[in-house]
């Protein structure tokens, strides 16, 4: 894993957990170091798709990769709201 949390991290990462270890210091950075990776290999997908069909598995990629940033976005306005 190559992630580490920086200032901005940290401080979303303490006003999402309020006092609390919902999600742990390691974990977060796991989470985004998945997504990151996910990203990556979904942007890569969607732009050799220009060329070429997406196969199933590049397919899957991007779902994956999509589902995990819409788990970040719900953790992120559920710490909001």
């Amino acid at each position: 894993m190559d992630y580490d949390l920086d200032d901005e991290d940290r401080q979303w990462l303490a006003a999402f957990n309020r006092g609390q270890e919902r999600l742990p210091h390691r974990r977060m950075e796991l989470l985004l170091w998945r997504l990151d990776t996910a990203n990556a290999e979904a942007t890569d997908s969607a732009f050799l798709s220009k060329f070429h069909s997406l196969s199933k598995v590049e397919g899957n990629i991007v779902l994956v990769a999509s589902a995990m940033l819409l788990i970040l976005l719900a953790c992120l306005h559920t710490c909001l709201y």
